[in-house]
């Protein structure tokens, strides 16, 4: 337990009945998960008997680095019986109960079908992706719930919430399936518990069965996925479900400067739902926090690139910057300024990674054809963005569907279509017999992959990297071997540009030297159709998240003169 504090220790060495940790931002939750499962497998308790459900893959593999790193645990033989998503563990269980692998939509192909449906019944909506978000719980949620429900038992698919349900439906219905779970897991860890559902909290109390052992860990102040079901009062919930269940606050902030504390603490106080934290940094102050007004988003953004050209002359190796914006057509936008600024060598550095993953894209393809299997329709999708023949998204089918089935779909729908899905399991065919370097050569330059990138991303990074890569593929003998050895030279350079732009919920669980927040107007966040005291609470929850991203310097900005009302809430 060493390097922990008293709070952390009392967390980690908890070990029987439900155990509730509020965790402040930068307080080392994830440090106290890994803990707590280095002392409960030191006092006997099979590794295989624990289970950690993290909210996305990433944290799961980031989590695991973190326990590889202890000495004890780099072989990998103290790992936890089960670590992945909610949704992961649902789909193993409804695979080993029932011998079947049931078809998932992605978040991407549900969106993509809802998208598509309200195409259909409403073709002249202004549809984007917070519509899509955001739909079923809208005026004309109930229609197009049922128009989707329809769709997804013609396609003969589940989505992640139908896996929810599917499971514990089984649980309910078949007690001795019920009791089998019981016994494979005896502990359970659930990170990020503030993004849990009632659902899944329902889930987790079936499996957890009479002995409860269940931790959960989060902040009810970082609850911003309501779209999905989450929402701040499931610690209430989780309270009252489990009246035996101890409570640890971990209130020590070790990201942040007292000044950007400060602000932070100042506007989360407004929410009225939420379990009060008295959170206390320990790094002191010396942190920069500014507001500038500008008189418009042209001047705003320019002050923003000169002051992030400053920043990066003495920015320390290893630390980043963020961007962090409320919506994805802000964060195009400033891209874009950026970009044309010439300001930031990281933009080439992104753009050779948007290369090299649509040429990996191609590569997976190969490997399933040298492999002798079907090809399956999500494998195949990446590419078609860079096809030159275009096909019409509308002849796409969401789900697991192979090639071949693709092919039929679109020979009943569309005999054009169907003779460009012909000519692209043509040209993959060409490319896998030729092998590495002669395939991709074919790709780049007899299909016009070349002319494809140099129009999308210049000369400059197309020539450079589409070189680099034909040098590599000349030493692979087959495509997977191509795969890896593009996998070792391109790895260590994803995520290393200094400069990060990206959405305030993609910036969720990362922290960041300095953070830029810009265009905070009012209609913005909070956005204009957010009117519920809920929903308010809610994006005041956003820009918290946002705010406590910072270490050093934070920098809030806005144009004009409808400034966001909770710039107002972090004055004192």
């Amino acid at each position: 337990m060493l390097n922990l504090n008293i709070k952390q220790q009392e967390a980690c060495q908890h070990i029987e009945g439900p155990l509730l940790v509020l965790a402040a931002p930068g307080s080392g939750k994830t440090k106290v998960i890994c803990h707590r499962i280095r002392y409960l497998t030191q006092k006997g308790i099979p590794s295989e008997k624990i289970c950690v459900i993290t909210f996305t893959r990433n944290a799961a593999r980031h989590l695991r680095q973190q326990l590889l790193s202890f000495p004890e645990v780099s072989k990998g033989e103290e790992l936890p019986g089960f670590m992945g998503t909610i949704h992961g563990l649902c789909y193993f269980i409804l695979k080993q109960t029932r011998h079947y692998r049931p078809q998932i939509l992605s978040e991407k192909e549900k969106h993509a079908v809802i998208k598509a449906l309200l195409h259909n019944l409403y073709p002249n909506m202004l549809i984007d992706e917070e519509v899509v978000d955001s739909v079923f719980s809208s005026d004309i949620g109930e229609k197009i719930g049922e128009a989707y429900r329809q769709e997804k038992r013609r396609l003969g698919v589940l989505d992640y919430d139908d896996l929810i349900v599917e499971t514990i439906n089984l649980l309910l219905q078949k007690q001795d399936v019920l009791h089998h779970w019981q016994k494979v897991y005896s502990y359970y860890m659930v990170d990020e518990f503030q993004d849990v559902s009632k659902k899944q909290l329902k889930l987790l109390t079936l499996l957890g069965g009479k002995s409860a052992n269940i931790m959960a860990v989060g902040d009810d102040d970082q609850a911003i996925y309501g779209f999905r079901g989450s929402m701040p009062g499931i610690f209430k919930e989780f309270e009252e479900g489990f009246l035996q269940c101890k409570k640890v606050i971990l209130h020590t902030n070790y990201r942040s400067k007292d000044e950007i504390l400060h602000l932070a603490k100042g506007l989360i106080r407004h929410n009225e739902v939420r379990c009060p934290k008295d959170m206390k940094g320990v790094r002191g102050k010396g942190g920069q926090v500014l507001l500038g007004r500008f008189q418009n988003e042209k001047e705003e953004q320019i002050a923003i690139l000169a002051r992030m050209k400053e920043i990066l002359l003495t920015l320390p190796e290893g630390e980043k910057i963020g961007v962090l914006f409320r919506k994805n057509y802000q964060l195009e936008a400033f891209q874009k300024v950026a970009q044309e600024s010439g300001l930031f060598i990281t933009d080439f550095e992104r753009e050779k990674q948007d290369v090299i993953g649509q040429i990996k894209a191609y590569i997976e393809v190969m490997i399933e054809l040298e492999a002798k299997k079907e090809l399956q329709l999500e494998l195949i999708l990446p590419i078609l963005q860079c096809y030159p023949e275009k096909i019409s998204r509308c002849y796409i089918p969401p789900g697991k569907f192979s090639l071949d089935s693709w092919k039929n779909f679109t020979k009943a729908c569309d005999k054009q279509e169907h003779e460009r899905v012909c000519r692209l399991e043509r040209d993959i065919t060409m490319i896998k017999e030729y092998g590495p370097y002669l395939g991709l050569k074919y790709l780049f330059y007899s299909l016009g992959y070349q002319q494809y990138a140099c129009e999308k991303w210049g000369k400059r990074v197309s020539g450079e990297i589409l070189n680099s890569i034909l040098v590599i593929a000349k030493d692979a003998e087959n495509w997977k071997r191509l795969k890896e050895i593009i996998g070792v030279n391109t790895e260590k350079n994803e995520g290393d540009s200094p400069v990060q732009f990206m959405t305030i919920h993609g910036a969720k669980g990362l922290e960041f030297h300095t953070v830029f927040l810009p265009d905070l107007k009012d209609e913005v966040i909070p956005g204009k159709d957010k009117t519920e005291v809920e929903e308010i609470e809610e994006e005041r929850r956003v820009l918290y998240v946002a705010m406590t991203r910072a270490k050093v310097n934070l920098y809030l900005s806005y144009s004009g003169d409808k400034f966001s009302r909770f710039i107002k809430e972090t004055l004192p």
